[in-house]
Order: structure tokens, then sequence, then C-alpha cells
């Protein structure tokens, strides 16, 4: 797994690539929080590489979702189907893709 954090018209984004997996799942939720923790009315986290979430990764999400809903801002999950079906599928086997605030690029 590999993660970069960069800042792109005043809107942080935290993008991911590769899978994340219980032996690397601590520093993508160490990240997904200090992400979280922006004050930007708007965060995204990019999962348009990644090939695989754990459910803890997919746990960490929805609490991140629901904490910044509470605080009347914005986590945007961007997702490529046209690059890996798994997440895509994923959301919406789970039903969180009618729940999460998620953007299809493709």
């Amino acid at each position: 797994m590999d993660i970069k954090t960069e800042i792109i018209n005043d809107v942080p984004i935290l993008k991911v690539v590769g899978r994340v997996v219980s032996s690397n799942s601590l520093e993508f939720i160490k990240q997904l929080k200090a992400l979280a923790e922006h004050e930007a009315p708007k965060v995204v986290l990019d999962l348009q590489e990644t090939s695989f979430l754990d459910s803890a990764s997919v746990g960490i999400i929805c609490a991140t979702h629901m904490d910044r809903y509470k605080n009347g801002k914005n986590l945007e999950i961007m997702i490529d189907s046209s690059k890996n079906s798994f997440i895509p599928s994923l959301f919406e086997t789970t039903g969180l893709n009618n729940v999460l605030n998620i953007t299809r690029i493709s």
C-alpha cells in the first residue's frame, strides 16, 4: 500500500494505492483520521487505485463519514470501476453506496 496526501484547490486528498490489509491498515487508519480532522468543509478519500480494503478499513471509513457528517462536513470517496471492480462491488454489496458520499470516476 502506498498513501499520498495532497491539497488541490483547498481540498485535502488522501490517495491510497494498492491493498489495505491487516499488516498495513493501522497506517491507513492513522492517515484517514488525520484527514478527517482537517478543518476543510470537504475532504477526499481517493480509492481509484485501491485494489482491496479489509473490514477494519471499511469500518473506519464509515466512522469517519459519520464524524464529519455530524460536524456539517463532507467526506467524498472517489472510486473508478474501470480500474478495479472490487471496491465498487464492496460498497454496493454492503449497501454503503447508499450511505457514503461516493463519486464514480468511470
